[in-house]
């Protein structure tokens, strides 16, 4: 089964409650830097049902969105739902918002926080996340102190990610989505990945680029139209932290229009 941890305000009285379901890491521990989002949101971080067991994560996105779907309906056992999620947390929200559709619940709001879309998304070689914790990007940020199961689970969330075949959705849901402008590697000199024999695939070259597209990046051809964008400062992982995630917050809030 899923499980939830309160990230911020005060469930009991909270008008509006968000759930962000987890990234590549499977934790919901990316999300405890943001900021209070308001005096009436309760936020939610979801952990995977897998996370120290990721050699068990054999079904695919859909399946597990459903894992996802009965914590939160334990949660919060009515709509409308505020759901979310960071990088490929941002996948798995929109499979969560559609289950709730099929459910005949209402989807208030999807925010999107630097998701690739998930239409023919090509997976992102094992190399550059052996990369990214050299680096420090992951867990505490100290590679000696790195979990065992965290690199093997990245690996089965790309799986996962690139079998899923994500259909239009059911009905247009309001999107939110936020940008960062840098990329991990996008100034000369910077520490970038050993290159490879093969072409490095597109989602490898956005991660680590300086941005250029800040409107729907292909999302739009899911959730329809009616999407509207933010884009702050740092890269895909330095986004979550200090002092970025200030500036989240109120894109966040922005995206609710709290």
């Amino acid at each position: 089964a899923a499980t939830s941890v309160l990230l911020q305000g005060n469930a009991k009285i909270a008008t509006k409650k968000i759930f962000f379901l987890p990234d590549g890491s499977g934790s919901a521990t990316s999300y405890v830097s943001i900021p209070n989002i308001g005096p009436d949101v309760a936020a939610f971080g979801l952990n995977c049902p897998f996370m120290k067991s990721p050699t068990d994560w054999t079904c695919g996105i859909e399946t597990v969105s459903l894992l996802y779907l009965a914590e939160i309906k334990r949660r919060q056992p009515q709509g409308p739902y505020i759901i979310g999620g960071w990088s490929a947390g941002g996948v798995i929200a929109y499979a969560v918002a559609q289950a709730l559709l099929a459910n005949g619940e209402e989807v208030e709001r999807l925010l999107l926080l630097d998701s690739p879309c998930p239409v023919n998304l090509a997976p992102l070689p094992q190399r550059l996340h052996v990369f990214f914790n050299e680096i420090g990007l992951l867990g505490t940020g100290d590679p000696s102190k790195t979990p065992k199961w965290l690199l093997p689970h990245f690996s089965a969330a790309i799986r996962s990610l690139s079998d899923y075949e994500p259909q239009p959705s059911l009905k247009p849901i309001k999107t939110y989505a936020i940008w960062c402008r840098d990329g991990v590697a996008g100034n000369p000199g910077d520490p970038r990945p050993p290159p490879a024999e093969e072409e490095d695939p597109a989602p490898m070259k956005w991660l680590l680029n300086h941005r250029t597209d800040f409107t729907d990046n292909g999302w739009a051809q899911l959730c329809g139209n009616e999407m509207k964008f933010g884009v702050m400062g740092g890269n895909h992982f330095t986004m979550m932290k200090e002092p970025h995630a200030q500036e989240l917050g109120k894109l966040i809030q922005e995206g609710l229009q709290i």
